[in-house]
């Protein structure tokens, strides 16, 4: 798809009450009138037989069965929707084909006869995650939240409706901008640049060291473990394939699998224990705990040192 010749679109969002694509209770959109963002949403009352899930969904988004009980259902305000839009707009969603177009395909599938009686219909949307997996491949990872970070921008209220359209609006802006881009590339370069610069001097004598996913080496770049052996005995350590009682430091890496750097988890961890220690249960602990490597996990209770991609990097700087 040629971007550049998209010349009005506008973002969607949807919330969902759980992994059912039908099950939307929230829609946000957001657009670009007269050079100011303009956004709305709508709460919306999914199917009668939705079932509401805590994880993953209400403890996100924060919308309960009780919230909209007396909300419209979808086809009642599609239509409102698509005028907020207006005629001609394309729609862009970050995630699209795996959650705006899901949610879409079976929503009309879904209350297809009433759909049909009020001439409603809908275009294919537009995924920025995929725009900006080809815009910015090196990136480890492409979520919304992540590409806000590094392009500078707030993401104030994550996983509300209205506030994710307008990030996934602001985001795509900047993928379509070509000095944008190229200025990220640029920097992302000096950062493989500045790492491959550093000279051993003996900084990880005598260390055993393992690393948990993959080194950031700067700029969301990442280095595999597989090279990161390499790199150890380079500056004098050795480098431990697993967790045992010899390593001395455990490096919290990142990974597209984890969609969260491990390094940044294990800071969070840390200050949310210090402020709720006393205070939370064990449940509490447990969950926060989920988003934690097992090596990490390990290493905390056998009060090993654990240090960011970050941080390693300072080490031998």
């Amino acid at each position: 798809m040629n971007h550049a010749l998209i010349k009005n679109y506008a973002a969607i969002d949807f919330e969902t009450a759980s992994d059912d694509r039908r099950s939307v209770v929230s829609i946000g959109v957001a657009k670009r009138v007269n050079g100011e963002i303009v956004s709305k949403e709508w709460i919306v009352q999914p199917p009668h037989d939705t079932e509401f899930k805590m994880e993953q969904h209400i403890e996100l988004h924060g919308i309960t069965k009780d919230m909209v009980e007396d909300a419209p259902y979808f086809p009642e305000i599609w239509d409102e929707v698509m005028a907020f839009l207006g005629e001609g707009v394309t729609l862009v969603a970050h995630n699209a084909d795996n959650t705006e177009n899901a949610c879409l395909n079976k929503l009309f599938e879904y209350y297809r006869q009433d759909m049909i009686h009020r001439h409603l219909h809908h275009e294919k949307v537009v995924c920025s995650m995929k725009y900006a997996k080809e815009r910015i491949p090196k990136y480890y990872t492409h979520g919304l939240a992540y590409l806000a970070k590094q392009f500078g921008l707030t993401l104030r209220n994550h996983h509300n409706a209205k506030s994710d359209a307008e990030t996934a609006l602001l985001v795509y802006e900047r993928l379509r901008n070509d000095g944008f881009v190229k200025e990220i590339l640029q920097h992302q370069d000096e950062c493989i640049r500045r790492f491959y610069r550093l000279e051993p001097n003996g900084q990880l004598n005598g260390m055993n060291i393992t690393l948990t996913l993959n080194l950031e080496i700067g700029c969301g770049v990442l280095q595999k473990e597989s090279d990161f052996r390499a790199l150890v005995e380079r500056f004098g350590g050795t480098f431990k394939n697993n967790y045992t009682d010899s390593v001395h430091l455990v490096i919290a890496g990142v990974g597209k699998k984890y969609k969260i750097d491990q390094g940044d988890m294990w800071e969070h961890y840390q200050n949310w224990l210090r402020a709720h220690k006393e205070s939370a249960s064990q449940e509490e602990l447990d969950s926060l705990e989920l988003l934690l490597t097992e090596k990490i996990k390990k290493a905390h209770r056998n009060g090993k040192k654990i240090v960011s991609s970050q941080m390693f990097l300072d080490m031998l700087r």
